[in-house]
């Protein structure tokens, strides 16, 4: 038998005698030799959980802190000076410096599952709370590290990645950052997980950099690949939007080999989101939750759930079961529905295919032609809808008589737009909604050329028809379904029998209608709230979600998407990564006078 002192910078402290059949490895790090149902330090196992000994748990000045980790074969028992690796073998390493010992404890300590109520001395919690702490369990309950510079990025899409690289590269060492994603995949989120090599960018390789600073970041990513010929041989060109998921991802193993310690990779389905006032709480689907100082939701596009009898759109038709000889009708004809009919081509449909929207309005395809320049003193910031239309008319027709393309002057305009929406009034923002967003939509959305070629082409022959039109009803038959409708301008109802129906309408518009639990829970939580448009949650210029009682956060925070209201433009790689570089600065330069003040928020 040995006996060990407790130090907080040294060895592993054991409180108990430790039995010869242990060893402390190259960490300090007291390891039992035996298997997962052997006892360390003394330790019993009780109800399938492991907690201090009886002896232990009485002792008024317990000289040690531990956590016990149950994995398959090993009970390990970690120092506080010794970061650990979670299930994707990223280190994580969150700190903890609070003064309020009596919180610590009781709201605390006390709220850890069974196998990690560990009963503290006054004298050691002191000391303690002026060092780094560690808790993992791989059995669920909450991932703490009171983390005085922590930040939870809920969302690995293309948003959250962004943000996530960002800070990395503007923070200084002591920055933790844990990205959830429910994907198996980094990076792709809703846009980049396509296989389909058909489904290329919206938006030009030279105009797809990450970085804002770096603007031919993406083009030497492209043509530096090991083994991997350049997909084009110029900037100009539109790949397929699985590349850039892998692109987007790249960014985050760059950043990992200089700073693997500070970063966690976590799968999981994000189901709360709360605010304890001097921290923020984040719990997944499987129990497991994180704590951390600053919350950033990049959730991207909230699509809305699939109605009874539809197809899903973002699964090939094959998949979903679509008769290749059937009539297949779309509802919308933006970019989803170009999406889709491209998946239907690729997996060999040959009936009938019907695009349908209300004003039966085709996206614009892109051309090779450069942005013009506009002076902000010309933009007319501040003024009404109306007279903001007749200014950008007037732009576009003086350029196209001059012999130049009106892309140039809707290009011209992208660093206003942001400016633009915020300052419009808001009865000009609904009209703008109701009656030009369509139009704005086709004109500054545009799919690229080898797209626009192939939807032209299903035109011409046949296979593809668009209607300017309204559903009137929909009646399930054993053959699919018969659809009345209404043409534009039309009192007729006209019906059609067809095999399918797929919602290519887009996201959801309104974000109280959002089925994505962590949205919910803000606004069950009264953390946020809907807009008046019903566009988007409200959030300030900085980002910082604003709550029921229209406050902003200090701790939780928005990109991306989900975002448009405050922003509108922010759908677009271009945008959110100046969203995401600017959120990034300043949330990586928070003062040690500001965290104090959040530290001291917290209620005795």
């Amino acid at each position: 038998m040995r006996s060990h002192a407790a130090t907080l910078s040294g060895a592993i402290p054991c409180a108990d005698s430790i039995d010869d059949d242990s060893h402390v490895n190259e960490m300090g790090v007291q390891c039992c030799r035996r298997n997962a149902s052997a006892v360390p330090c003394r330790q019993q196992k009780r109800n399938g959980t492991v907690s201090a000994g009886r002896a232990s748990a009485k002792r008024e000045n317990l000289e040690a802190l531990f956590v016990i980790i149950r994995s398959a074969h090993t009970c390990r028992v970690i120092p506080t000076n010794v970061a650990c690796k979670n299930s994707l073998g990223t280190t994580e390493f969150p700190e903890t410096r609070h003064s309020n010992i009596r919180r610590f404890q009781n709201d605390f300590l006390f709220r850890q599952p069974t196998h990690l109520r560990l009963k503290f001395s006054h004298d050691l919690a002191r000391r303690i709370l002026r060092s780094p702490i560690v808790w993992r369990t791989t059995g669920g309950g909450c991932m703490n590290a009171f983390a005085s510079r922590h930040a939870i990025i809920i969302g690995g899409g293309a948003s959250g990645v962004l943000l996530a690289y960002q800070l990395l590269q503007r923070s200084t060492p002591d920055f933790r950052i844990t990205l959830i994603e429910k994907r198996p995949e980094i990076g792709r989120g809703l846009a980049y997980h396509t296989g389909n090599p058909e489904h290329v960018l919206n938006v030009r390789v030279a105009n797809m950099s990450a970085l804002p600073d770096d603007p031919d970041h993406f083009w030497r990513w492209l043509t530096s690949r090991e083994g991997v010929p350049p997909p084009c041989p110029d900037p100009y060109c539109f790949v397929p939007r699985h590349i850039y998921g892998d692109y987007i991802a790249s960014l985050l193993m760059m950043s990992k080999g200089r700073s693997l310690h500070r970063l966690s990779i976590v799968q999981g389905t994000c189901v709360d989101v709360s605010d304890e006032r001097s921290e923020v709480v984040v719990t997944l689907d499987d129990g497991r939750c994180y704590v951390g100082d600053i919350a950033v939701l990049a959730t991207g596009h909230d699509i809305r759930s699939c109605s009874l009898g539809y197809v899903d759109p973002w699964l090939p038709p094959s998949a979903a079961g679509v008769d290749p000889e059937a009539t297949v009708l779309i509802l919308g004809t933006g970019l989803t529905m170009v999406d889709y009919i491209q998946s239907l081509v690729h997996d060999g449909h040959r009936g009938p295919i019907v695009a349908m929207s209300r004003r039966g309005l085709l996206t614009k395809p892109h051309r090779r032609v450069d942005p013009i320049r506009i002076q902000e003193t010309e933009v007319p910031f501040g003024a009404g809808i109306s007279r903001l239309l007749r200014w950008l008319r007037g732009r576009v027709d003086a350029h196209v008589a001059g012999g130049g393309d009106w892309r140039s002057v809707i290009d011209g305009l992208r660093p206003y737009t942001q400016r633009l929406w915020r300052e419009l009034p808001p009865a000009s923002k609904r009209r703008f909604l109701e009656h030009a967003r369509a139009w704005w939509d086709v004109h500054r959305h545009r799919m690229a050329p080898e797209v626009e070629e192939r939807i032209t082409h299903a035109l011409y022959d046949g296979r593809l028809t668009l209607e300017a039109a309204k559903v009137a009803g929909i009646e399930p038959n054993e053959f699919g379904a018969r659809v009345r409708y209404r043409r534009r301008g039309q009192s007729e109802i006209l019906s059609m029998q067809v095999g399918a129906i797929v919602d290519c309408t887009g996201i959801v518009k309104d974000p109280l209608a959002s089925a994505n639990p962590a949205v919910r829970s803000l606004f069950d939580r009264g953390l946020a709230r809907v807009d008046p448009l019903h566009i988007g949650i409200e959030t300030s210029a900085d980002c910082a979600i604003v709550n029921y009682g229209g406050v902003p956060s200090r701790r939780l925070f928005a990109v991306g998407p989900i975002t448009r209201a405050a922003f509108w433009e922010i759908i677009a790689i271009p945008d959110i990564r100046n969203q995401c570089a600017e959120l990034a600065a300043k949330l990586a330069h928070v003062s040690e006078a500001s965290l104090a003040d959040l530290i001291a928020e917290r209620p005795s």
